[in-house]
Order: C-alpha cells, then structure tokens, then sequence
C-alpha cells in the first residue's frame, strides 16, 4: 500500500442551508436564494508515509541478518515513530448566491438572465499538516523558492529537509494566505444566459450560455495531502 499507515479513519459530513424567493412580475419571473455548505473530512491514508511503523535492520552477509532477527538479537539499527503524525482533518466553507430572470418577451420567445457568485474558502487542517510552496522567493543567499506553513505546530511533522531548505510562517510571508496556504478566489462571478424560442405547437429550440467553477473537491485535497511533504 506504498508504504501507507494501515489505519485509516474515513468520515465526510456536510452541513447545507439554502433557501429561494420566487416573484411573478408581469413578464418576468425573479428568482434570487443561496446556500451555505459546511465540509468536513478525515482521511488516515495521510498518516506517516515512508517509514510508518519503525524499522529493525540487520547487517551481515549471507543468511547471517537472517539468523540473528530468528534468534531475537539486537538490530545493528533501529528507528521508531515516537511522535504519529495525525490524520488529515480538513473543512471549508461554500458559499453561492444568485439571481434570475425568466422574461417572457413574447409569447414564443422566453429569455433567462442570471448572475451567480460563489465564495469557496481553502481547506484547514485541524492540526495544521498543510504546506506550500512559494517558487518566486529569492533569499539573501541567492536561492529560489520556499516553503510556506500554517503554524510552528507545522514543523513538529515536517520533514526535515524541508525545514533545512527554507519556511515562512504563511501569516508572514505577504502573499495573503492564511492557514489553509492558498489565497481565497473571490472572483467567481458566473453569468448565465439563456433562450427557448417556440416554433408551432409541437417544438422549442433552446440554447444557453454559462460560466461554472468546481467546488473544492475534498478528494483533491486528500490526495495531495497524501505525498511530499506529507
């Protein structure tokens, strides 16, 4: 299993609230609402890459490792996880509002007007086990690039030499990201246009335009998540 932690917690919860107004005005009919989703999920397969469990290791040639781990003497090394690293525990925040027009300008000819924005926050790790990283960064030495945590409760579970490369704390790196490493899209303004003309009593030709952005997908983040540096 790629060197994974067998033990895996899998939950996903959502909590949704959303509501609309519908108002017939003459040859319009207004539409207007929102909703609200809350996103929490908790994926183990985060948990200590690598080396998960500790490891014995035994020198020697031949079959002479062998024998010794049969016979239950020290390892020439041994390594252990004093410190597991948590699973991922992750939320965010959804957010979309809109409104729309149904006209109808004549009898065969309707048109749909409509404008949503959608507000997605980045995901938060409980226990801050986030990283990113900032290529444009240039140090006094010269070199490029360096990595941007949540918090110093970050670097208990750091791999070390991302640590010796370079970090900023992502409330003091001046890139506007705050615990989740990324900055927060607020310009997701999506316009919708659409029109049904009918012909006779028996067809509708339709056609539309729109413009859609994902949501955040907690399946990306969790495999993102699941390799370097965590």
């Amino acid at each position: 299993m790629e060197n994974r932690n067998t033990f895996r917690p899998l939950n996903q919860n959502l909590i949704t609230y959303g509501d609309t107004l519908t108002w017939i005005k003459g040859k319009h009919a207004f539409r207007m609402g929102g909703d609200m989703v809350y996103n929490q999920a908790q994926d183990g397969f985060a948990l200590n890459r690598g080396n998960v469990r500790g490891s014995i290791t035994y020198t020697g040639t031949g079959l002479t490792p062998f024998t010794n781990f049969l016979l239950g003497l020290p390892g020439t090394t041994v390594s252990t996880v004093s410190n597991p690293r948590p699973a991922m525990d992750v939320h965010n925040w959804e957010s979309g509002f809109f409104f729309q027009d149904t006209w109808k300008l004549t009898s065969k000819l309707t048109l749909n007007l409509g404008l949503r924005y959608e507000l997605i926050t980045p995901f938060i790790d409980k226990n801050d086990l986030i990283a990113n990283f900032d290529p444009n960064f240039v140090d006094s030495a010269g070199q490029l690039g360096r990595f941007v945590i949540p918090s110093n409760k970050t670097l208990t579970y750091l791999d070390s030499r991302i640590v010796n490369f370079g970090y900023v704390l992502a409330g003091n790196s001046g890139l506007g990201v705050g615990r989740g490493v990324v900055r927060t899209d607020k310009n997701d303004w999506s316009p919708r246009v659409g029109v049904a003309w009918r012909i006779g009593n028996r067809s509708v030709i339709r056609g539309g335009y729109g413009i859609y952005y994902p949501t955040s997908g907690g399946s990306g983040y969790s495999r993102s998540n699941r390799h370097k540096p965590f």
